[in-house]
């Protein structure tokens, strides 16, 4: 920081190694990359010793299990080099999966309902809420899904603070 301080749990950045700062972080963002092989293999970088219940649990809260379920290879199918083979709501609830599964204390979602329709981007911000089990939730957004479940919501115009709020939730 220019100026001030960053801390994570009381600790000044400055003073934690980079693998500790990383690992604070599970990020879904609207261009994250998948790898040109399988679900689970996509899923497993966030925790490689991850069960098929955890894997289950994820693709659940993420709204792709039935998806999943109903293609001939399950947690196999090859997703094709960066996901190609797969919509772009199916790449970010993939990728939104693999945050989840992460044991990272704050999950950084940039834009996690940019190729959802309202409905689905809605359902899927509530479940990210709700499964975050403790975690902080840094929402980055241009839409108005699931701004009511902040605690704080900050806007901002070319990186000056418009308004901050505190949620009515």
């Amino acid at each position: 920081p220019e100026e001030g301080r960053v801390t994570i749990g009381g600790l000044d950045i400055r003073d934690l190694g980079q693998r500790d700062v990383r690992g604070t972080f599970a990020i879904a963002g609207q261009n994250a990359y998948l790898f040109g092989s399988t679900i689970r293999a996509n899923l497993s970088l966030a925790r490689p010793s991850a069960t098929d219940d955890e894997l289950w649990d994820v693709l659940r809260r993420a709204r792709l299990a039935d998806w999943v379920l109903s293609l001939p290879d399950g947690l196999e199918t090859l997703v094709g080099e960066e996901g190609t083979q797969l919509s772009g709501g199916q790449r970010q609830r993939l990728t939104f999966a693999r945050a989840l599964l992460s044991d990272a204390p704050v999950l950084l979602l940039d834009e996690p309902t940019a190729h959802l329709d309202p409905e689905t981007a809605d359902a899927l911000v509530r479940d990210v809420f709700a499964a975050a089990d403790g975690r902080s939730v840094l929402l980055i957004t241009h839409r108005p899904e699931g701004l009511e479940l902040a605690d704080e919501v900050v806007a901002l115009d070319r990186g000056s603070r418009l308004q901050t709020s505190a949620s009515t939730a």
